[in-house]
């Protein structure tokens, strides 16, 4: 008589039962250091955007203004400009996730400027979702704490 091998039924079903559990419980976990993921990539992008604004208004002697690239949302991203161009643009696309500035004078723009008289980039950053939230603060030099 031969002898069969292999599963049966009922423990390929179990198997599954199992796979799927697991499964379920990984895929949110998976979500939560994605967005948590995203929130550090943000909050980095504007460090270095304030950093690299910061430095060319010392070396170019040049005012410049920092706003958000749809006017009044900083989310999408923002845009540095002196008077009369535009100096460099950021941009991202994160679903889920707010930023918003608290300015000093002003909610809608940074300035920066070699002459401190001229500068007015304090307030602070705040980058949210619904897994945290990040503050990053800027005094009136430019520098930046998190």
């Amino acid at each position: 008589m031969k002898k069969n091998s292999g599963f049966t039924l009922i423990e390929l079903l179990i198997t599954l039962v199992i796979i799927s559990a697991l499964v379920m419980t990984v895929v949110p976990m998976g979500q939560k250091i994605y967005q948590k993921n995203q929130l550090d990539v943000i909050e980095h992008e504007i460090i270095n955007a304030v950093t690299y604004a910061r430095n060319t208004a010392f070396e170019s002697g040049k005012t410049l203004t920092m706003t958000p690239i749809n006017g009044k949302n900083w989310s999408n991203g923002m845009v540095l400009s002196d008077v009369k161009n535009m100096v460099y643009q950021w941009q991202w696309h994160f679903s889920g996730i707010n930023v918003t500035w608290h300015g000093f004078r002003s909610d809608n723009y940074l300035i920066f400027s070699s002459e401190l008289a001229k500068a007015t980039a304090s307030g602070s950053f705040v980058i949210s979702s619904q897994y945290g939230q990040k503050k990053l603060t800027i005094n009136r030099l430019g520098r930046i704490r998190s």
